[in-house]
């Protein structure tokens, strides 16, 4: 099972990554310098990657659950 949810939430933490950011960038959020904000020796969204990983987390955790939960989304 981790074998097949690892690459999934990597992929999708990758390519979500650049939404947030770039709807940050044209002030779109409600906060939008701290999600813009590229960290400057990773050069990468930091706060956009530690969100968009939790909304992944929390996605990927509701069918382990319940069926009826994931299905009711």
């Amino acid at each position: 099972m981790v074998c097949f949810c690892l690459p999934s939430y990597c992929i999708s933490t990758t390519l979500l990554t650049q939404h947030p950011r770039a709807f940050a960038r044209d002030r779109g959020y409600p906060f939008p310098d701290t999600f813009s904000k590229v960290h400057p020796t990773l050069r990468i969204p930091v706060n956009a990657v530690l969100v968009t990983s939790a909304i992944c987390i929390v996605i990927n955790i509701i069918p382990v659950g319940s069926t009826v939960a994931f299905y009711a989304l």
